[in-house]
């Protein structure tokens, strides 16, 4: 194969590659970002630190773009009732626009 004929491969090759994303937008196909574990770990993290500093003994509830639980803490000495607040107010503030 002569390097004229290797490098049209080559490019044809990497227009291959590039074409279903296209295609997966023409079909209605919508890329959502959400949060990763490790971000959402940080975020509870620091909002149980914040909250055990001031004195409170809480449950933290990160969720995702859909409302849904990513992590749940629930602290030393955090009433029975927190972990069921902390997920209703997690998802109330994400749907609430």
């Amino acid at each position: 194969m002569s390097s004229n004929m290797s490098s049209t491969v080559t490019i044809l090759a990497a227009m291959m590659l590039a074409a279903p994303g296209s295609s997966a937008q023409a079909q209605g196909l919508v890329t959502e970002k959400n949060i990763s574990l490790a971000m959402a770990q940080t975020i509870a993290n620091a909002a149980m630190e914040k909250c055990k500093g001031m004195g409170y003994r809480v449950s933290v509830t990160v969720v995702d773009r859909a409302g849904l639980p990513i992590v749940m803490l629930r602290g030393d000495g955090a009433g029975l009732h927190t972990p069921e607040g902390s997920d209703r107010k997690a998802y109330t503030a994400r749907t609430f626009r």
